[in-house]
């Protein structure tokens, strides 16, 4: 089987999701990904013009060979396959191959910058995403994998607020704990932002509000922090100013002085709390609540010298931290 299509980059290998999607149907490109993620392209090599693979498939008997040949503006492609399709999965999971080994090649990555660039390549290749509502640039989007371990697409709420910082969130569980201020969703949207035409002066626009969030690209994250809108009407200014200092830092007693903060703030349209904000300082309340009520507990055990009713051993201390800990966070695994 042989094909001839338009390369979109500089680099005339290089592919991203919607790339792909434009040159070969839905189907051919979810299963040429899940074909790369199971490691089944063998023996890459390549030369300034040519690009070749050996592909295992569970149909053949022997692996198929895959050769893609760089010409003007253009890929020929060529498998020994014959599935029907004009471009196959044996040709998308070799690409994806070349993807990987030449964003991977040469360089040296902090645990972070490893993790967040995993997530920027699986954004790039995995997700697509639709803008729900808003701008581009501030606004709500809608994230779903194309292709997953379960088959069962997921669909996440990704909000944007910044194009260059890790400001924005997602719903996704990854999102919620892996501490990194992003997912794979989120770059998902930014890579999608990226290729619009206006993107340059996109980049340059302030945000149409202040807003509060969960910074998790500063010393100690995470750390609440304020994105100042570039007018803001005095009497909103004075409220910001007590409660965050000039860099942005929230610089109240958490969490007590930022529910004070919500509520002076709940009227004005021109400044918004985030959820992940809300959320960290709830989590901050709950756990203090439970520390409270776990010092409350070991206190009347330990007035009664380790003993509780119904059991005949006096406890030890440790015992009595673990029956402390247990009765004050309310649920846990013992």
């Amino acid at each position: 089987m042989q094909c001839t299509i338009v390369s979109p980059h500089e680099d005339p290998f290089f592919f991203d999701r919607e790339a792909f999607e434009a040159v070969a149907s839905v189907g051919v490109v979810s299963n040429g990904l899940r074909c790369f993620k199971e490691k089944r392209v063998l023996a890459v090599d390549q030369n300034q013009m040519c690009l070749w693979a050996q592909v295992e498939d569970e149909t053949f008997a022997n692996p198929c060979m895959v050769e893609i040949t760089a010409t003007d503006n253009a890929l020929l492609l060529k498998c020994d396959c014959c599935d029907g399709e004009e471009v196959c999965s044996h040709m998308v999971a070799t690409l994806y191959a070349y993807a990987d080994q030449k964003e991977s090649a040469g360089q040296l990555f902090s645990a972070v910058d490893s993790a967040i660039r995993d997530r920027v390549q699986r954004g790039r290749t995995e997700v697509q995403v639709e803008l729900l509502s808003g701008e581009p640039w501030f606004g709500i989007w809608q994230a779903e994998t194309i292709a997953s371990a379960t088959h069962f697409p997921k669909r996440y709420r990704v909000t944007i607020r910044s194009l260059e910082s890790r400001a924005n969130l997602c719903t996704c569980p990854d999102f919620l704990i892996n501490q990194l201020g992003t997912c794979k969703h989120v770059e998902a949207v930014l890579h999608k932002i990226s290729k619009l035409k206006d993107f340059r002066k996109i980049k340059r626009l302030p945000a149409p509000v202040s807003y509060v969030y969960l910074a998790w690209d500063v010393e100690d994250a995470p750390q609440l922090h304020l994105h100042r809108q570039g007018v803001i009407v005095p009497e909103l200014k004075d409220l910001l100013d007590d409660y965050f200092d000039a860099a942005g830092r929230f610089k109240g007693r958490l969490p007590d002085d930022f529910f004070r903060f919500s509520d002076r703030v709940e009227a004005h349209a021109d400044v918004q709390l985030g959820e992940d904000a809300t959320g960290f300082v709830r989590q901050l309340a709950t756990d203090a609540a439970h520390r409270l009520r776990a010092n409350e507990i070991c206190s009347r055990i330990l007035s009664t010298d380790g003993r509780l009713p119904g059991v005949k051993a006096r406890l030890y201390p440790y015992q009595i931290e673990g029956v402390a800990f247990l009765a004050g966070t309310g649920r846990a695994l013992l």
